[in-house]
């Protein structure tokens, strides 16, 4: 599909090293072997992810992972905002030609305001 050389091509447009993004795409699809259909993969990752921040809930330690629009609702003592930066938030899919700026915002908003500190 030529997917490694998009990660590349989208790894220089945010200036990011596209190693680290193609190293994720190999662990994913290592760890999707084991599945014969991507419903039984997104199901499996799903229940994984909820049973990991069940556990880390209880033990209330560790790092929860979230995207701007999952985070609607939630409320964590500190929100680090990873890749806040030009082009990335908001994200710009042709120099010539941005998406809707005004659902970015509110995206952007939403995840900023999720810290009680």
């Amino acid at each position: 599909m030529g997917y490694y050389d998009w990660l590349r091509s989208y790894a220089d447009f945010i200036g990011r090293d596209a190693t680290i993004l193609q190293n994720i795409l190999t662990q994913l699809l290592k760890e999707a072997e084991d599945f014969s259909r991507m419903d039984d993969w997104f199901a499996y990752a799903d229940e994984y992810s909820q049973a990991l921040m069940d556990k880390q809930k209880e033990e209330k330690r560790g790092v929860c992972l979230s995207t701007f629009h999952s985070a609607k609702g939630l409320e964590w003592k500190a929100v680090i905002i990873i890749n806040a930066d030009k082009k990335v938030t908001p994200f710009i899919s042709d120099k010539d030609e941005m998406c809707d700026i005004e659902e970015e915002r509110r995206c952007f908003y939403v995840a900023m305001t999720r810290a009680k500190d």
